[in-house]
């Protein structure tokens, strides 16, 4: 199954490395198609341009085809998308390994700038941003009750209503294979990212 919107939205904030355009262009990605990524600021098209990279490296990496292979048995064509929510779980769970703000900060300096470039951002995205804003839904990713409540309200949005709320039982099911292989590969993730603004943005200041 070919993912219509990426859910991993903290990895996404994340790889923006503290750049506000590129931020709003990773957090506005998935609803500009094409070459319609022109009509913006240089800066934010970059990060239209990274979430796409971000994607693509993501989906053929043979790490994370181990990761959905797991889940591919109980939960087929949705496993992309669930693996994705898991590897924001994984994300705000290890938090403190990969950032120095603490995740609270982080999501709210995030969520108010994205609030403040408002008219760079189509409603759909806005949409989640005010949803986020409102149940600090990102930070609850870290926990089992909000991840398996993203779940249920992503599956709900899907015409065959599959339950993907029973994906938690995978999550707790296969915790510590599903987290070391996030570990080996978010890192690689981070190299990629940052090697790919460095050679297409060299004049982007971003956080080491």
């Amino acid at each position: 199954m070919q993912k219509a919107i990426s859910v991993n939205f903290l990895a996404h904030a994340f790889l923006s490395f503290g750049n506000e355009k590129l931020l709003v262009g990773n957090f506005i990605a998935d609803k500009i198609k094409g070459n319609q990524y022109l009509q913006f600021p240089e800066d934010i098209q970059k990060g239209i341009l990274l979430h796409r990279q971000i994607d693509n490296f993501t989906d053929k990496n043979s790490i994370v085809l181990k990761m959905v292979q797991i889940l591919a048995k109980n939960h087929g064509r949705y496993s992309p998308i669930i693996n994705d929510i898991f590897m924001d779980h994984f994300l705000a769970k290890n938090w403190d390994f990969y950032h120095h703000l603490p995740l609270q900060i982080f999501v709210d300096n995030c969520l108010n700038i994205l609030n403040k470039n408002k008219q760079f951002i189509p409603p759909y995205i806005q949409d989640f941003i005010d949803f986020a804003t409102k149940t600090n839904r990102l930070v609850e990713y870290k926990t089992f009750e909000g991840i398996e409540l993203t779940l249920k309200q992503l599956g709900n949005k899907i015409i065959s209503k599959p339950n993907l709320e029973l994906a938690i039982n995978d999550l707790k099911n296969y915790y510590s294979e599903l987290e070391s292989y996030f570990l080996i590969f978010f890192p690689q993730l981070i190299e990629f990212c940052k090697q790919w603004i460095s050679t297409n943005s060299p004049n982007l200041v971003i956080e080491n």
